[in-house]
């Protein structure tokens, strides 16, 4: 619901939005690596 309004609200500005999403993609391949790390420190 969240991602619902923040959506209609940024389209109003479409260069932050892609700033936003870039950003959220970074954070989110920052978090996997994170995860694969931590499952590699788990299997050792």
């Amino acid at each position: 619901m969240k991602y619902c309004i923040m959506g209609i609200f940024l389209q109003k500005n479409s260069k932050q939005m892609k700033k936003i999403q870039y950003s959220q993609k970074k954070n989110i391949l920052n978090y996997q690596m994170m995860d694969n790390n931590k499952a590699e420190l788990d299997n050792n």
